[in-house]
């Protein structure tokens, strides 16, 4: 195999990686990413919107995410999502629900209802109406 079948074959490898987040820097919306051994990445900056829509998800130290990188280069890369892992499984079975979770507090949505749950209280909408529940309901 020649020198440029070689570094070509290494570029095709290194296209899309899988690896760990390690470290998170909110300030540069960016990450390092361990690909196993000793290996840790550069700063890679994570996918998100950032437009009339803005989103908001930095990835977590431990989370499996994928990393596209043009030319092989995961300097030059971008996280571009997380797939769950044994250490942070998938939080729903329900493949029509739609569902964001932080800790124990989660928004989650169907094509039925609505539930926001957040430390034992809940807000669930649905066809049979509203209901509220929480320890103490303010209303004015």
């Amino acid at each position: 195999m020649s020198w440029s079948q070689g570094d070509q074959d290494r570029r095709l490898h290194g296209l899309i990686r899988v690896g760990t987040v390690q470290e998170v820097d909110p300030n540069t919306a960016k990450a390092r990413v361990t690909f196993g051994a000793d290996t840790k990445s550069a700063w890679i900056p994570w996918a998100g919107r950032a437009g009339v829509i803005d989103e908001w998800s930095p990835p977590a130290v431990g989370e499996q995410v994928t990393i596209i990188a043009p030319g092989g280069d995961t300097a030059q890369g971008i996280i571009i999502g997380s797939t769950p892992s044994n250490a942070n499984p998938k939080r729903s079975q329900d493949g029509e629900e739609y569902r964001v979770s932080i800790g124990e507090s989660f928004f989650s949505m169907t094509a039925s209802r609505i539930l926001l749950s957040t430390n034992g209280s809940t807000l669930e909408m649905d066809a049979a109406g509203i209901r509220l529940n929480g320890v103490r309901i303010d209303l004015n």
